[in-house]
């Protein structure tokens, strides 16, 4: 995704994306314009980047059905 489609859905109120390369949906913790802290159900740990590596790294928005 793009980072202004990233912004854009977590501005709708969007928290859950698909990430290119996990198959657990990735939760977005809190969010700025510039960073985002995430999380998978996997990690102990939450990771903080830049929202361009974030965006780079996401497919589109999870929808449960998926």
């Amino acid at each position: 995704m793009r980072v202004k489609e990233v912004q854009a859905a977590l501005k709708a109120g969007e928290r859950y994306f698909k990430d290119w390369k996990l198959t657990e949906p990735v939760e977005v913790l809190s969010w700025g314009m510039a960073w985002v802290r995430y999380t998978t159900p996997s990690m102990k740990e939450f990771i903080s980047t830049n929202i361009r590596t974030f965006a780079l790294s996401i497919d589109s928005v999870y929808k449960p059905s998926e």
